[in-house]
């Protein structure tokens, strides 16, 4: 139990610590502390470059995040699909092999149908949102 406790007070130190230094880098002035210069990287001017390129608000991370998961399950389902059709090559009429061939066949596209069912929903979700903010 004396773990627990040492562990929830070294996160909630590091989460104070996290949150004043966020606050601190937003540019809040506390009372006697003097900024003589703004800080820059590289001393050159530069600005942080956004990572996600064009991605500024919530509904186009969502749909550009749900478009890479969708990227990344259509290749896991392709490689699921040549499985499932070498389990039933393999099988050679062996009905145990054959069921468990259906099974990975029968997974595979509820899977399919999953991921392009979450794909929808979130393209419903995101057009009400930018319909609601307009």
């Amino acid at each position: 139990m004396k773990i627990g406790k040492l562990l929830f007070v070294l996160i909630f130190a590091i989460g104070i610590i996290g949150i004043s230094s966020y606050a601190f880098a937003q540019g809040i002035r506390l009372p006697g502390v003097e900024v003589t210069a703004p800080v820059t990287s590289g001393g050159s001017g530069s600005t942080i470059q956004n990572p996600l390129g064009g991605v500024n608000d919530i509904p186009t991370f969502i749909s550009s995040a749900l478009s890479f998961v969708a990227k990344i399950g259509a290749v896991f389902a392709i490689f699921a699909l040549i499985y499932a059709g070498f389990l039933y090559v393999k099988a050679r009429g062996n009905s145990k092999e054959i069921s468990t061939a259906h099974t990975v066949l029968k997974n595979t596209i509820i899977g399919i149908i999953l991921l392009l069912g979450a794909q929808l929903i979130a393209s419903i979700i995101t057009g009400t949102i930018d319909a609601l903010t307009k």
